[in-house]
């Protein structure tokens, strides 16, 4: 089974949205950390058979990080390895709440068992104004370079560069194989190293990301982000735009001028020219709406199993969950399985795996500590190393 892990914070018909159009396109479970959603988003969630909600105030967090990336890098590698007991969940793949992943189970299923790692590419909506019906069909995929040269001479885009063609990122999503020390970042796979992971590509394996598709989209995005007073936007050279919007939001003028020149900041940001790129056949039609996966039913007990591991993590340390820390979050586990109960069952190999080299990392430091410590009758000597760099966690 692939399950997803988000963390978001919407309005209830676009987590509705997002719900559906996941578990019909290729995903089983979801998994939905949620920051002050609103009760009529989380009533969403927790009415869904197919989603474990998870709720993010209050005490969940022993120290709440300030930057979301870090929250939501921890949230989906807290569901890596709290999954990990459970057989029925093979893969995680790391997703935002304005996105859906498209995944062929074919070719999924057709990985050897050695692969542990896929990547997504991104498909990013066309904004428009609005959609016929509110329907949204239309897709930019990345360009080749002489087509974005075409697009640059023709004004559409900056610099021939799909960094400069798509308003969000350009690296897609990834997907890790549970039960392996494989990491999940938002765009990477790090191993027990800290070092990245190639990732592999496929036909049939994408991430639809709805990134200000209308101009409502984009108004209500951008004037979250402009009124949090927060500095994080995931993309650089959006950061104009957010600052511009904070200032038209405080600005002493009428509703009407403000939403004049909300509409003309948007106009020159983010709208794009639809039927140019149609003729140029450099878009593809998802019907997102239409997949026809049929979700793979979790067993209840597992999941109530699921969820008060979740709930006896809550208060445990999170500095494991780190992309580059050697245990790889697989302590919080063995704490949460000590506080319920609850058998390892299919992570048994993975925790002996990990407690053993984390057991012969230490022997090693401790054996070259003793012998750089012993007296030396000779003298140090030109060129000889006096010691070992210890481990930065283990300092």
């Amino acid at each position: 089974m692939i399950v997803a892990v988000s963390t978001i914070k919407d309005t209830a018909p676009n987590v509705r949205r997002y719900v559906s159009r996941n578990l019909a396109n290729g995903v089983d479970h979801l998994v939905v950390f949620t920051e002050d959603t609103g009760a009529e988003a989380e009533a969403v969630l927790d009415e869904h058979h197919a989603v474990t909600h998870v709720r993010t105030g209050g005490d969940w967090w022993p120290e709440r990080p300030g930057d979301l990336n870090v929250r939501q890098r921890a949230n989906a590698n807290l569901a890596r390895v709290l999954l990990a007991p459970f057989a029925w969940a093979e893969w995680l793949v790391h997703i935002d709440g304005d996105e859906v992943a498209v995944i062929d189970r074919d070719v999924v299923a057709a990985f050897p068992p050695e692969r542990a790692t896929f990547r997504m590419v991104p498909l990013e909506a066309v904004s428009r104004d609005a959609w016929p019906d509110g329907e949204i069909t239309h897709f930019k995929r990345l360009l080749e370079r002489p087509e974005l040269v075409l697009l640059t001479v023709l004004g559409l885009v900056e610099k021939p560069d799909n960094k400069a063609y798509f308003h969000g990122h350009v690296r897609g999503k990834v997907g890790v194989r549970l039960r392996t020390d494989h990491r999940i970042g938002l765009h990477i796979v790090r191993n027990r190293r800290g070092r990245g992971v190639e990732t592999v590509k496929a036909d049939g394996l994408a991430v639809l990301h709805y990134d200000s598709a209308t101009a409502d989209d984009f108004v209500r995005k951008f004037m979250t982000l402009a009124g949090s007073g927060s500095r994080a936007v995931y993309r650089t050279s959006r950061i104009p735009t957010v600052n511009a919007l904070r200032t038209l939001s405080t600005m002493d003028v009428s509703d009407e001028v403000r939403a004049r020149y909300l509409r003309r900041v948007y106009d020159l940001t983010t709208r794009e020219d639809f039927e140019t790129l149609h003729d140029l056949g450099l878009l593809d039609e998802v019907h997102a709406d239409a997949g026809t996966h049929v979700p793979e039913a979790v067993p209840a007990a597992d999941l109530a199993a699921f969820e008060a591991l979740l709930a006896a993590a809550a208060p445990l340390p999170r500095d494991s969950l780190s992309l580059d820390h050697p245990e790889g979050g697989y302590d919080v586990l063995r704490a949460a399985l000590a506080a319920t109960g609850h058998p390892a069952g299919a992570a048994t190999e993975v925790l002996d795996r990990i407690a053993g080299k984390l057991a012969a990392a230490q022997a090693a430091a401790d054996a070259a500590s003793d012998e750089t410590a012993a007296p030396d009758e000779t003298g140090p000597q030109p060129g000889r190393r006096r010691g070992i760099r210890v481990p930065r966690w283990r300092a």
